[in-house]
């Protein structure tokens, strides 16, 4: 009767103990491979489990015991936190942040393609009209470059139906495309298009654009600036036509910007590095651009040769001021001057039947030179068109016409007029506020900036 008893509990602690010294065979295992962390958790599992068998004395009870112990749960979830942290950053990088950097892409590059069509908008503008919801303003501008005169209007309007700006472009007051800038603009209020002062030729408009990612909105606000040809009328007896050449133009002046349309019945050469044409170039013979990063905003080459743009006669800036028979040069004549000094010229109309010369620094005044040639030199001049919104209007054949040098730091307002002559530009920051119409035009003003002026025409 003892016998079996005996047999079977020495049966069950023989089991119990090969089980032990099979788990501590195992854990000496275990302690040569793996993490070190997974190492422990096993190990003590392990001898968790041993040990359990060992006290409960038999195969019936043991196979009563089912689950996990509070032991082995929170080495479980020690484990599984472990596991967890580096999975999430790699969720983050691969979900997270590209859909950050998607929704940043997409409101940033929405902004980029507003701002340049903003800027091709306003070089063409001659004037701004503002808007109410939902249209933001328009920049209208009446095109001179085709067989007939044609009224263009580009208008910029918020559309609710997709929660974006929209730029539509009418000609002759019938709608003829429109163009989705963005789909990010939310509403109204998110944008801003207004001259920046009532009486510049500077457009500026101010989006923000948001977008939705994973971890938030995402916005993008940005400042976009545009020169306008003129803030003027939009129709116009001329249109923006800032440069005019019988023969040739050339623009070899680095840095220059030219704001306006420029047209030659020969070739139009941009050779200044960095030049810049803000408007239309036509020429029946060709738009050569040369210079290092020098642009043209449009080129027409196969436009017709064009006329005369102005049919201007010295007589019609009759009567005249001041009138002088052969050369002259102002330093000479004390009755011209407002000022013993010599810096200030007295207003009116100043005719030779030579060459009319001035040759200083630092002079102002409100004048029209007419003369056969007109030589100007001097740095930091200041003048305006006294009559007919021209400044210097000159009647010989000669390639030498109408010459400005050496003007540094100089500006003017007022058309350079010679129909029959070249008209030639030089120096450094040089300012024309108004268009230069000749034979042939030479601009070679280092940093110089020529701009229309619907004023004047």
């Amino acid at each position: 009767m003892h016998l079996p008893l005996v047999g079977r509990l020495g049966n069950t602690f023989t089991k119990c103990h090969c089980e032990e010294s099979r788990c501590n065979r195992d854990d000496e295992a275990i302690w040569r491979r793996g993490p070190l962390l997974l190492q422990i958790a096993t190990a003590l599992v392990r001898r968790g489990l041993a040990m359990t068998l060992s006290a409960n004395f038999g195969d019936t009870i043991l196979a009563s015991r089912r689950g996990f112990t509070v032991l082995e749960m929170g080495i479980s979830l020690a484990v599984s936190a472990m596991l967890l942290v580096p999975l999430s950053m790699v969720v983050w990088k691969m979900v997270v942040e590209p859909q950050w950097g998607m929704a940043h892409l997409a409101t940033s590059g929405e902004a980029r393609t507003a701002g340049q069509l903003l800027l091709f908008d306003g070089a063409a503008a001659q004037a701004f009209a503002a808007g109410t919801d939902p249209d933001y303003g328009f920049l209208e501008w009446t095109d001179f470059t085709g067989a007939t005169a044609e009224f263009n209007s580009a208008g910029y309007l918020f559309d609710p139906a997709s929660s974006g700006l929209v730029r539509t472009l009418q000609q002759e007051g019938v709608a003829s495309t429109d163009f989705q800038l963005s789909t990010h603009l939310g509403t109204y209020a998110s944008a801003l298009l207004a001259q920046e002062q009532p009486t510049s030729g500077l457009a500026r408009m101010e989006p923000t654009l948001s977008a939705t990612a994973l971890q938030g909105t995402v916005s993008v606000a940005r400042v976009l600036l545009a020169d306008m040809r003129a803030s003027s009328e939009p129709t116009l007896a001329i249109g923006g036509l800032v440069i005019f050449s019988t023969q040739g133009t050339t623009l070899s002046g680095p840095d220059t910007t030219v704001l306006g349309n420029v047209h030659a019945n020969g070739t139009i050469t941009v050779s200044g590095n960095s030049a810049g044409v803000l408007g239309v170039a036509t020429s029946p013979t060709g738009v050569s651009v040369t210079g290092a990063s020098a642009a043209v905003a449009f080129m027409d080459t196969l436009a017709a040769s064009q006329s005369f743009p102005v049919t201007f006669t010295a007589q019609d800036f009759a009567p005249y001021t001041f009138q002088f028979e052969g050369d002259v040069d102002l330093e000479d004549e004390a009755a011209v001057w407002e000022d013993p000094g010599q810096t200030q010229l007295r207003p009116g109309v100043y005719y030779a039947t030579g060459t009319l010369s001035l040759d200083r620094n630092d002079v102002s005044g409100t004048v029209t030179f007419v003369a056969s040639e007109i030589a100007i030199v001097g740095r930091r001049l200041s003048l305006e068109a006294y009559s007919q919104g021209v400044l210097a209007y000159a009647t010989s054949a000669s390639d030498d016409a109408l010459v400005i040098d050496n003007a540094d730091d100089t500006g003017w307002s007022g058309m350079l007029v010679a129909p029959s002559g070249g008209i030639t530009v030089d120096g450094n920051d040089c300012r024309a506020d108004g268009s230069l119409l000749g034979r042939a035009v030479t601009w070679d003003c280092n940093r110089g900036r020529v701009a229309y002026n619907s004023a004047l025409f």
